[in-house]
């Protein structure tokens, strides 16, 4: 299943990719109202870096039925939010995101995204707070002035995290936890 979705990933990339750093320009930038989004990003790191100031943004791709290239939108992290869509159709963008739903995301790139921004260190506790919410529990591990130790657990996602310093600096992922 990863191996599937890896490839995805690569044969969206490479669609999307014209040139060496720029947008396929059949392609234009919209925000989620359908407004057509001006700026001039090179590739799609710096189009996250522009819609969230760390890049912490998940893409998802959705075939569309009239078109023969995919849309991709691209989704504040653990969160339905959309931030931009890309696409050579604009009138299928509420209908695309809509088509998405938390579940699908989570269960399709958790891991990567949680690997991903973990290696960035980008994943701090107000950020994961306002996200992800709450926590179902909270355990310090070590709590002194200079170096704190956390974990925070997410019962609905089966997933602990762990602050180092308030930042996430790594995770479990329970898969058979019930």
């Amino acid at each position: 299943m990863k191996s599937i979705f890896l490839i995805l990933i690569f044969l969206n990339l490479t669609t999307l990719i014209s040139g060496q750093d720029s947008l396929n320009p059949r392609y234009s930038i919209y925000y989620p109202d359908g407004r057509k989004y001006t700026g001039k990003p090179r590739d799609f790191v710096q189009l996250n870096n522009a819609f969230e100031e760390n890049g912490r943004v998940w893409m998802y791709t959705r075939a569309i039925s009239n078109a023969d290239l995919p849309t991709i939108v691209g989704f504040r992290l653990f969160t339905i939010v959309p931030l931009w869509i890309c696409t050579v159709d604009s009138s299928e963008i509420k209908r695309v995101i809509k088509s998405v739903t938390l579940e699908e995301l989570m269960k399709s790139d958790l891991d990567a995204e949680l690997q991903k921004q973990i290696e960035k260190g980008t994943l701090t506790e107000s950020f994961v707070l306002k996200t992800l919410g709450p926590p179902n529990d909270r355990v310090k591990y070590f709590d002194e002035k200079n170096y704190q130790v956390h974990q925070w657990t997410y019962s609905r996602l089966h997933l602990y995290l762990i602050f180092t310093n308030r930042v996430v600096s790594n995770y479990i992922k329970m898969e058979n936890y019930k």
